[in-house]
């Protein structure tokens, strides 16, 4: 069998990068010192991972507790269309609702049912208090707050 010279070349330098790629392969002898340096480091490098992923788990656990403490407002919830109730402000505890003057006591015992089941449900009703004409800022903003205490309240003007 006869080779050419460009085929006996190719021969020697496959033989040669095999031979050389071989002798690279063949694991090195380490002094005691060495081996420990690399544990060592390959051990600190684990302990990195490990921090790593704890943190990570972390920072995942308090992103899942994002929930506010504020409950929804019962019509968010799709449990009622618009406002439970509109109340015409006309003095510091009284209130008019459906024709009827009541104290924020009377709002509600008229609306306990309703307030009950949400609570029960996790939710608050929402109110519109309407601000009548000639009444104070100060007796509106009162009677307001009082009115936050059992719903989510928005304000309107008297008609």
């Amino acid at each position: 069998m006869a080779f050419t010279l460009g085929e006996l070349g190719l021969l020697t330098a496959f033989v040669l990068t095999f031979a050389v790629g071989f002798q690279r392969q063949r694991p090195a002898t380490l002094t005691t010192a060495e081996a420990d340096s690399i544990r060592q480091a390959m051990n600190d490098q684990r302990l990195e991972r490990e921090n790593d992923l704890r943190l990570i788990q972390v920072l995942r656990d308090s992103l899942t507790d994002l929930r506010s403490p504020q409950r929804p407002a019962c019509q968010q919830m799709g449990l009622i269309e618009g406002y439970l109730v509109t109340v015409r402000v006309v003095g510091r505890d009284e209130y008019v609702v459906e024709g009827d003057t009541l104290s924020i006591s009377g709002i509600q015992s008229r609306f306990a049912q309703q307030l009950g089941e949400s609570m029960l449900r996790g939710c608050v009703h929402q109110a519109l208090a309407l601000h009548a004409a000639g009444l104070p800022v100060e007796t509106f903003v009162s009677a307001f707050n009082r009115l936050g205490q059992l719903f989510y309240v928005r304000a309107g003007n008297q008609p």
